[in-house]
């Protein structure tokens, strides 16, 4: 495209899980050059004042492998060192150089820089960790104006998470591991990285809950378009093998959701068909690990409802039987009160005095009915044919009854032979 000034291009990592983008096709006019020792950025002008657009993304691709002069001669990373350095005297705070003075100080770190940390005196692996970190943090909290076609300042979102990494990887420090990937989340939302680390950070520490909280987060988000690195392989495999994973560690039980189930069978199946064999070696135990909690949490859901049921009717049940006791109470209270003030409450057989022993025995033989003479007008009682409580007849009731029945079941019949007469 001859209107724009600049072509980039995609750069594919030697293992193929990584790429770039790089802008180094270019315009031959007047004004074109190349800035800085290493890490190189190009300038070139517009192709004119009217110019709309000043790069384009084109369709072509280069693999990347290692092996090139840098990496022949040795020592490559103290060499870009030295050159940032002195990029840095002329160009005093340059974001892009402070960025790769962190990025090269990492590369130096050894293969065991924990170690050198504690040796006294520390070992040059300690001093290049420690300057890393120092240079990752100073461009994480650096914002720079950006093209009108980049949207995300990509070098602070990476310096973040290379904080983060340090943070917890060797200094084994959560607080600021978890603060620079929460930055850098909320710096560029829809990519994955920051979460996913986050999520792989908690299950590494067998916190499942949180673990499967974030990663469930990933699983929703799509690939967006970056330039600076982009992590295809994770969005393809890695977050949905971290999500089965999580579901099946802890350290305290946890309960997984339908929605997280539904999310790691969805993991799992994807995992399963995307991945390499490395990747999913022994996937389906975490899987069925995974299964069995979220059964166990099934089960708990309904004993708790079936458990909040009864603890409902066993509080109602007791509710009921405390309002009852309140009202005998104040109903045996308001009717001992109204015969104090007649002067019936106190006299106690045998007794003549009003002691606190005298008014509770009264109160006793008042709510059992034993007082004297209040049973003396009481009948027993029967229950009749027709199922209602009567009064139990005296011998002289049941004599007069059983006349009466006598007269009545004569006079019946004497009807009934009248009646059939008259039929003939």
């Amino acid at each position: 495209d001859r209107s724009c000034s600049k072509h980039t291009f995609t750069v594919l990592e030697a293992d193929g899980t990584g790429t770039r983008v790089m802008d180094w096709i270019y315009r031959n006019i007047p004004g074109a050059k190349v800035e800085r020792r290493t890490h190189q950025i190009l300038l070139v002008p517009q192709t004119s004042e009217h110019q709309k657009t000043y790069q384009r993304q084109i369709g072509f691709t280069v693999r990347e492998f290692a092996g090139g002069y840098q990496d022949r001669a040795g020592n490559k990373s103290g060499r870009y060192i030295d050159w940032l350095y002195k990029d840095l005297s002329e160009l005093p705070g340059d974001a892009r150089t402070i960025y790769y003075l962190g990025k090269e100080h990492m590369e130096l770190i050894g293969s065991n820089p924990v170690a050198e940390m504690r040796a006294r005196p520390e070992g040059p692996g300690a001093y290049h960790l420690k300057k890393s970190l120092e240079f990752y943090k100073m461009r994480s909290g650096m914002e720079v104006m950006l093209p009108d076609d980049d949207r995300v300042d990509e070098e602070r979102y990476w310096a973040m998470l290379k904080a983060a990494e340090i943070c917890e990887r060797w200094l084994y420090d959560s607080n600021c591991c978890l603060d620079y990937w929460g930055q850098a989340w909320k710096l560029d939302p829809p990519r994955a990285d920051a979460p996913f680390y986050i999520g792989q950070h908690y299950r590494l520490r067998r916190d499942g809950a949180n673990a499967v909280k974030y990663l469930r987060k990933t699983k929703r988000l799509v690939m967006p378009h970056r330039n600076n690195y982009q992590w295809p392989y994770l969005y393809e495999c890695l977050r949905h093998v971290e999500l089965v994973r999580a579901g099946s560690n802890m350290v305290a039980d946890f309960a997984v959701s339908g929605g997280a189930w539904k999310d790691i069978k969805d993991s799992y199946s994807i995992a399963m068909k995307n991945c390499p064999g490395e990747d999913t070696q022994g996937l389906n135990l975490s899987f069925n690990q995974a299964k069995a909690r979220r059964d166990k949490s099934r089960q708990e859901k309904k004993t708790k409802g079936k458990g909040k049921g009864k603890a409902k009717d066993a509080a109602e049940t007791s509710r009921v039987i405390e309002n009852e006791d309140d009202e005998d109470e104040e109903a045996l209270s308001n009717k001992v009160a109204g015969k104090k003030q007649s002067g019936q409450v106190g006299i106690v057989k045998g007794k003549a005095s009003q002691s606190e022993g005298g008014g509770e025995r009264e109160k006793q033989e008042e709510r059992h009915g034993n007082r004297k003479g209040e049973n003396e007008n009481v009948r027993p009682k029967m229950v009749d044919e027709n199922g209602n409580l009567v009064d139990i007849p005296t011998e002289e009731e049941e004599a007069a009854a059983d006349a009466a029945a006598t007269v009545a079941a004569k006079g019946s019949k004497k009807k009934k032979k009248k009646n059939q007469k008259g039929e003939f």
